[in-house]
C-alpha cells in the first residue's frame, strides 16, 4: 500500500475568535518550518474530495497548565505549610477558576495532619481535594484526597536541601523515592499532560544541595548545589534545567524552547530591604514585603528573618525560566502571594491564541505539514509559518504548530490583531490518504 499526500483533499474552516490563550510550546515536527501554498486548481475532480468539510474546530479558551508544588516539609517549615494549606483554595484555586483556566495541581510533599507535633506534613481539603473541609484534622493514616483531573498528591518526605533531586526522582519514582500511598507507583509524570504548560513552584527556607544519580544502577552522580552564592546559583540553574528537560523533554521542552517556568518561594530578604549587591542599591525601594521579584531583578544574597539561606539556586532558576520569586518568611501574606502567582499564571497562558488541529475526516487524517491560516479580512495572503514560539519576530502575520499538543498557535502580535478585530481565522489543510 502506498501513502500519498494530496493537497487537494482539504478543509476550510471559519473560526470566530473572541478570546484565546496559550504559552510556550514545543518545536514543530515534520514540517521543516515551512508550508507549501495549497493550489486547489491543479488537480482534477477525482482528487478534490474534502478531508474535513465545513467543520468547526474546537477553540481553546486557555492553554492547559499543570502546576507542580514541591514543598520542603522539614521541621522549620511548619508555619509556612500551615499558611499554604490555609490559602491554596481561597487565594489560588479560586483565582484560577475565575480566570477559566484548564489547570491541575500536583503536590509533592509528605501527606498528613499538618498540626501533629511528631511530623511536619501537609493535607489539602475541598474543593481542590476530595478531603472534606475540616477533614484534615482527623486524616490519620488515610491517603490524600486525589481529585482526578484537578488535584493530585504524591506523598514524599521533602527535606531541607533535596528538592531538586526529589523532583527528578519522584517524576518517575526512582532512586528509592516512592509515593508513600502507592497512588503513582511509576511517578507523578502519569498526572502530567503533554499539551499543558508546566509551572513548578518551590517552597523552602533553605538552598539546594543534593547528589542525583541519573542511573540507579551506576555510581555516577550529579552535584545539585548552589553553594549559597550567586555564581553557584547560576551554575545550579543551568544544570537542573538541562537535566529536567533531558529526562522528560515531551513535558518540559528543551533549554532552547522550554515548556515550563519555575517559581520560587524561598528564604530571600524581602522588599524594600533587598539589595542588588553588584550596585549596592535597593532593588525596589518602593516595594512591600510580600511583593514578587521579577526575572529582570537581581538575585538576592541576604536571608529573611525566619529562613536558613536565601536559595540563590532556586532564584536563578526562576530568572532563567521567567518565573517570579517571593520571600518565604512572609507566611502571613501567603494569601496575597498565592493570588499574585495565580494571576501571573493566567497572564502566561493568555499571550498566544490557540486553535486545535482537527483529527481529520472520512478521507483520512490531517497532514499537519499542509496547515495554512488566513485572516478573513486581510486579503489572500496566508499567515507565515514559523518553527516555534521563539521564532516569532513580532510581526502580526505569524503562527506555528504544536503537533505534540495538537493545536495551532498564533504568535503574540498576530493574536493581538485577531483579538482586536472582528475577523475570522480561516484554516486550510491537506489530508493524508491511503491509495491502494
Amino acid at each position: 500500500m502506498l501513502r500519498k499526500t494530496l493537497t487537494t483533499g482539504f478543509m476550510f474552516l471559519s473560526l470566530a475568535i473572541p478570546y484565546f490563550a496559550c504559552s510556550a510550546s514545543s518545536k514543530l515536527i515534520g514540517s521543516g518550518g515551512t508550508s507549501d501554498v495549497l493550489d486547489l486548481d491543479t488537480y482534477g475532480d477525482e482528487d478534490s474530495k474534502h478531508c474535513v468539510s465545513e467543520t468547526t474546530t474546537k477553540v481553546s479558551s486557555a492553554r492547559p497548565v499543570d502546576i507542580i508544588f514541591v514543598i520542603d516539609n522539614s521541621g522549620s517549615m511548619s508555619e509556612e505549610i500551615n499558611a499554604i494549606t490555609k490559602n491554596i483554595n481561597d487565594h489560588f484555586a479560586t483565582v484560577m477558576d475565575q480566570a477559566g483556566l484548564d489547570y491541575r495541581v500536583i503536590m509533592v510533599v509528605k501527606h498528613g495532619n499538618p498540626v501533629e507535633s511528631w511530623a511536619v506534613a501537609a493535607c489539602f481539603e475541598a474543593p481542590l481535594s476530595t478531603v472534606p473541609v475540616g477533614g484534615c484534622a482527623n486524616i490519620g493514616t488515610s491517603p490524600p484526597g486525589n481529585n482526578p483531573g484537578k488535584f493530585y498528591h504524591y506523598s514524599y518526605d521533602v527535606q531541607s536541601n533535596d528538592s531538586p533531586c526529589v523532583i527528578l526522582d519522584t517524576l518517575f519514582s526512582v532512586n528509592d523515592r516512592p509515593d508513600t500511598f502507592g497512588l503513582a507507583p511509576n511517578g507523578w509524570i502519569k498526572w502530567l499532560r503533554t499539551s499543558a504548560f508546566k509551572v513548578i513552584i518551590e517552597v523552602t527556607d533553605d538552598s539546594p544541595g543534593c547528589w542525583w544519580y541519573p542511573d540507579p544502577d551506576k555510581p555516577k552522580k550529579k552535584i545539585l548545589n548552589d553553594f549559597q552564592s550567586t555564581i553557584g546559583g547560576q551554575i545550579f540553574a543551568l544544570e537542573f534545567d538541562k537535566l529536567l528537560t533531558k529526562v522528560a523533554p515531551q513535558q518540559f521542552g528543551t533549554p532552547e524552547n522550554r515548556n515550563y517556568v519555575f517559581y520560587s518561594i524561598v528564604g530571600m530578604l524581602e522588599k524594600p530591604e533587598a539589595v542588588d549587591e553588584d550596585f549596592g542599591k535597593q532593588i525596589d525601594p518602593n516595594g512591600k514585603p510580600g511583593d514578587p521579584f521579577y526575572p529582570n531583578e537581581a538575585i538576592v544574597n541576604d536571608t529573611c528573618s525566619t529562613a536558613v539561606t536565601p536559595g540563590q539556586g532556586y532564584q536563578s532558576l526562576s530568572n532563567l525560566t521567567g518565573g517570579l520569586r517571593f520571600p518565604v518568611c512572609q507566611a502571613d501574606k501567603f494569601d496575597v502571594v498565592f493570588q499574585k502567582i495565580a494571576e501571573s499564571i493566567d497572564s502566561i497562558t493568555t499571550s498566544i491564541c490557540t486553535l486545535e488541529i482537527p483529527a481529520g475526516g472520512s478521507e483520512g487524517p490531517i497532514d499537519v505539514a499542509t496547515v495554512e491560516l488566513k485572516i478573513s479580512g486581510a486579503g489572500n495572503d496566508s499567515l507565515v509559518l514559523v518553527e516555534d514560539e521563539t521564532s516569532c519576530t513580532g510581526v502580526a502575520d505569524e503562527y506555528y504548530i504544536d503537533t505534540t499538543g495538537g493545536f495551532v498557535a498564533l504568535c503574540p502580535e498576530t493574536c493581538k490583531l485577531v483579538k482586536s478585530s472582528s475577523e475570522d481565522v480561516l484554516m486550510t489543510a491537506g489530508c493524508v490518504i491511503d491509495i491502494k
